[in-house]
């Protein structure tokens, strides 16, 4: 596995932690705020994956790519990575869904259950995006921000880290 690839895995997974740590934070924040009303419009929050690129082509998933890991066909893959971090295998994507992020999420949600994982945390962002936390009794861990594009807002851009 190049350099290139084992960073740019990190990077993903680095990044997916993050978003998930803001967006904790943010849901526990807001329940914890007293309820105030106001003729002020309230700016909302910028979409977790505002800066993210994401390719306009689909792309094939390359040789060895585990079925556990390849998405339903409603799914459009735009780009794959794997890679080891602290000795785990991880495989990131980067994926366009025709439609909102909460019927992405419902959908890969159906699909993790379906290969035995268990949806851990969901948490509805400010954006309307959807951030989801799965894992595996066997140990494995996961998580994936769908939100919508900002190039076509009825598409839905998806990042999802996962280590079986």
């Amino acid at each position: 596995m190049s350099k290139h690839t084992r960073r740019n895995l990190l990077i993903l997974a680095l990044t997916s932690v993050f978003l998930l740590i803001c967006a904790t934070f943010l849901a526990r924040s807001v329940r914890l705020l007293p309820t105030l009303r106001t003729s002020t419009p309230v700016p909302s929050l910028p979409s977790p994956l505002k800066g993210v690129e994401f390719s306009a082509q689909p792309t094939d998933y390359p040789g060895g790519w585990p079925e556990e890991v390849r998405y339903p066909r409603e799914f459009a893959v735009l780009e794959v990575s794997s890679g080891a971090l602290d000795g785990r295998q991880g495989w990131g994507s980067k994926l366009m869904f025709k439609g909102t992020p909460e019927k992405a999420s419902n959908l890969l949600s159906d699909f993790f259950v379906a290969k035995g994982w268990r949806i851990a945390q969901r948490t509805q962002l400010d954006s309307g995006g959807v951030v989801v936390v799965v894992d595996k009794n066997e140990g494995g861990s996961g998580i994936w921000v769908a939100d919508t594009s900002t190039e076509d807002s009825t598409c839905t851009n998806i990042v999802v880290t996962v280590f079986p």
